[in-house]
């Protein structure tokens, strides 16, 4: 499974990026456009840089056609996941499941392994956004 983060104007703030452990940076790639590779070569020992060319660099739907249409099924499979560039995780406090605590680097691992076990079954899977989950807790 192949994880790729579309980014436009934060090569000084890839939030995601920071926020994913080390055992996933071998699957990860940040898709940059053209215009900004090189304020995003820094990144080069954390995460694959993907270029978008200047004509797929208008609109985010253009961009993940371009990150769809680039996905190298005989090296990484069927599986992708794109995750937006400012993403922190969290995961749900057992003392009380209507609240959260920040999760593990062992947590972001098994999320996103969760992610992949769940692709086999369904075409599309997300992850529920912290914001209003603490009313929809029937799910971990």
């Amino acid at each position: 499974m192949r994880i790729y983060i579309p980014t436009r104007g934060r090569a000084t703030q890839q939030i995601t990026l920071g926020n994913l452990p080390s055992a996933l940076r071998p699957n990860i790639a940040l898709v940059v456009d053209e215009a900004e590779y090189d304020q995003h070569r820094s990144y080069a020992e954390q995460a694959s840089i993907v270029t978008v060319p200047a004509e797929w660099c208008n609109g985010i739907g253009r961009k993940r056609q371009f990150i769809i249409d680039q996905h190298d099924v005989s090296k990484w499979g069927q599986k992708l996941v794109m995750a937006d560039d400012d993403l922190g995780f969290c995961r749900r406090r057992t003392d009380d499941p209507t609240k959260f605590k920040n999760a593990t680097p062992k947590d972001v691992v098994s999320i996103f392994r969760e992610l992949e076990r769940l692709l086999d079954q369904y075409a599309h899977v997300s992850l529920l956004q912290r914001s209003g989950a603490g009313r929809n807790y029937d799910r971990a």
